[in-house]
């Protein structure tokens, strides 16, 4: 990797530009979101603790897509958390929350904004199942299937919540209510009320709805407080950290070389680097749990690109971060690029029409593929990260592949044609 990637510094066809210094202040604890756009760096800043569920108000992506419609997050970072019982609507008025710490509680998955916590119970195998509830193909609504306990870390409020349904991808239906029943709560969300969004937020103690986040397109980068798996003194559990989560459109490379600070990527094969999983950036360029200035780790640089502008490159590194009790902040540096379009390069911009199914699969199944070419494509399954796992060449539009036993989880599809490159996420289970 390290000699590939020295290779590529050595193309005549980067365009530098000034690097550019800058820093966003999110006050202690992370008391503010800052959604920033790489390009402008226009900081859009809200409240973080204003909101405590977040509701998927993108309309569905049919077939391959459909998370995205139906996805329920947690303000874990600011100490919500959620119970999944095993009760349904029918124990609404008898609802019991005795021994619920030996619940599931999920927290959202920081990879991919599609899975939030009340989705993290998805039957994987059942491509109609989302979690909190599954699609009923008879009135063509998703049915919510549990009662949840909503509550915070120091359990200052504790609620019961029934999402009820998903209407025709367009509104959401819940009810939420004090566990003895007061206080209750019947709230509809309209999709299209929130168009150019990703979520709707709801405040569950004012019961009021927030129009809280910027449009898609509007920012690359959200710095943030979130929950995510680490590891700490020789524990693993879920941890509140701050971090750097990307948006939908935005894709990153992350690259630890010695002369990071000078490279310039993103043309021909080192495409493959950049991966739209959510959490590239993440919160570990940093040491980990130390207040005050906190060390950043050396020769560690992100590399990101907009679907919007896709010969456009901005080069990333942290210089500084401060956590204290009076400020909060982090700084660094931006180097933006251009490229100049290449043969390698072009592919990228233009879309090969492409439908890959079963999906989700099993891992030694047969995937099969519909394109539009009646000539030789090259198949490309790789992790979100880039890592390559399977190539094969295919011969006309429709065929099938035996898959290589792969482990569960999300690949991407890429398949490649001449000048056009197309890419499909696909769930193994």
């Amino acid at each position: 990797m390290k000699k590939f990637i020295l290779s590529i510094l050595l193309l005549p066809n980067l365009v530098s530009a000034q690097i550019n210094e800058d820093s966003v202040a999110t006050l202690p604890r992370t008391a503010l979101d800052v959604y920033y756009n790489m390009q402008t760096g226009k900081k859009d800043t809200v409240s973080a603790n204003n909101w405590h569920l977040a509701f998927a108000v993108r309309k569905a992506q049919y077939p391959m897509n459909t998370m995205q419609a139906t996805t329920i997050r947690i303000n874990d970072g600011q100490g919500v958390e959620v119970y999944q019982s095993n009760k349904t609507i029918n124990d609404w008025n008898s609802f019991d929350t005795s021994g619920y710490t030996n619940w599931p509680s999920p927290i959202n998955d920081d990879k991919a904004w599609e899975m939030g916590a009340l989705n993290q119970s998805k039957n994987m195998q059942d491509p109609f199942d989302y979690g909190w509830g599954a699609y009923n193909m008879n009135t063509n609504e998703v049915i919510g299937k549990h009662i949840w306990l909503l509550t915070n870390s120091n359990k200052s409020f504790m609620k019961k919540i029934y999402i009820s349904k998903i209407v025709f991808d367009t509104m959401w239906v819940f009810t939420i209510a004090n566990l003895d029943g007061t206080d209750s709560n019947t709230v509809e969300i309209h999709k299209p009320t929130y168009k150019g969004k990703m979520h709707a937020y709801y405040n569950v103690l004012s019961n009021s709805l927030i129009d809280r986040e910027p449009s898609l397109g509007s920012w690359n980068l959200l710095f943030t407080r979130y929950k995510t798996v680490v590891t700490l003194m020789g524990q693993t559990l879920p941890y509140p950290v701050m971090g750097v989560l990307m948006s939908p459109t935005t894709k990153a490379a992350r690259i630890k070389e010695a002369n990071v600070a000078s490279m310039e990527i993103g043309n021909g094969a080192d495409s493959a680097l950049f991966t739209s999983q959510v959490n590239t950036i993440g919160w570990d360029w940093k040491a980990p749990g130390v207040p005050g200035f906190a060390p950043i780790i050396d020769s560690l640089g992100f590399f990101l690109r907009d679907v919007n502008t896709p010969k456009t490159v901005t080069r990333i590194i942290f210089t500084e971060y401060f956590s204290g009790q009076n400020s909060q902040y982090t700084k660094f540096n931006l180097f933006t690029y251009a490229l100049q379009t290449t043969g390698v390069e072009q592919y990228m911009q233009s879309s090969l029409p492409l439908s890959i199914y079963p999906n989700p699969i099993n891992g030694n199944g047969t995937l099969n593929i519909e394109t539009t070419n009646v000539s030789a494509s090259q198949i490309h399954i790789t992790t979100l990260d880039g890592k390559s796992i399977f190539e094969q060449t295919i011969d006309g539009a429709n065929q099938s592949i035996q898959l290589p036993n792969l482990e569960s989880g999300i690949y991407l599809v890429n398949v490649i044609n001449q000048n056009k490159k197309t890419s499909k996420k696909l769930v193994v289970y």
